[in-house]
């Protein structure tokens, strides 16, 4: 769960094209199925978005599932676009195959055909900036609470986060959380009956606010607090009113339990 920003909705299909017309003027004949299973990959994903878009109430709105489904299709084969360019660059620079600066035409005219379908990316997804994002990498959530979670996930008892980086990382990391303790093989939800909605519910509306998380020490008495805070264990205890509470503070080089 969560809210994402997907590309243009058009750029699904202009994929698709890319990777058609990639098989057709594809010259190595041994290429030319991969890129018609690219093409029809992508055919079935615009067919799927459409269809999760036509079951809507209104049969036209972009609900969560239709936007993570195109951002799923476009994320995993944006790369089929590079297909057409270092084709073309191939069809393109056949005349000076015989100059002896071959290598420097086909190396720059590679490089300007890129750089141009990074421009022409950057207008039509949410990163403005994809080669410098990519550079970074993704600085959400933090390896600490990635390190956190897998750890406090080898016991199948309750964990959540709370204080631990802020709330926007502390809310990822009671995602995978709920997915860790508070759900079935199956995918069932646990908890609904206990928590107002559920624990998955109620981490994906979490502001990190000592109000909003008293509820859940309530429906889970026994629930692992995890925190970098030293203060939170008296600080939860007086402001939620709870007599008992386990608290784990975990700080960069040691890791302190208190109950």
């Amino acid at each position: 769960p969560g809210a994402i920003t997907a590309p243009s909705h058009a750029l699904i299909i202009v994929v698709f094209f890319v990777a058609l017309v990639s098989g057709i003027i594809q010259k190595r004949r041994s290429q030319q199925p991969l890129s018609f299973l690219l093409a029809l990959t992508l055919f079935v994903g615009i067919v799927s978005v459409s269809w999760l878009v036509l079951i809507t109430k209104n049969h036209r709105t972009w609900d969560y599932y239709a936007l993570k489904t195109m951002w799923f299709y476009c994320a995993s084969t944006i790369w089929v676009a590079f297909l057409l360019i270092c084709e073309l660059c191939f069809w393109g620079l056949e005349a000076v195959r015989q100059a002896s600066f071959k290598k420097v035409v086909r190396v720059a005219g590679g490089l300007g055909l890129c750089l141009v379908a990074i421009m022409i990316l950057a207008l039509s997804t949410s990163a403005p900036e994809p080669v410098s994002l990519a550079m970074k990498g993704w600085a959400q959530p933090i390896a600490p609470v990635v390190k956190a979670t897998i750890d406090q996930g080898r016991s199948s008892s309750p964990f959540v986060f709370w204080n631990f980086e802020n709330s926007s990382d502390d809310k990822l990391g009671n995602f995978w959380a709920y997915s860790v303790w508070d759900t079935t093989p199956l995918g069932i939800e646990k908890s609904s009956d206990r928590l107002k909605g559920g624990f998955g519910y109620w981490a994906y509306f979490d502001d990190g606010s000592i109000n909003n998380f008293c509820p859940v020490l309530h429906a889970f008495p026994r629930i692992r607090v995890v925190t970098s805070d030293p203060t939170a264990l008296a600080t939860l205890k007086v402001g939620c009113g709870v007599r008992s509470l386990s608290v784990v503070v975990l700080r960069i080089n040691a890791e302190q339990q208190s109950a």
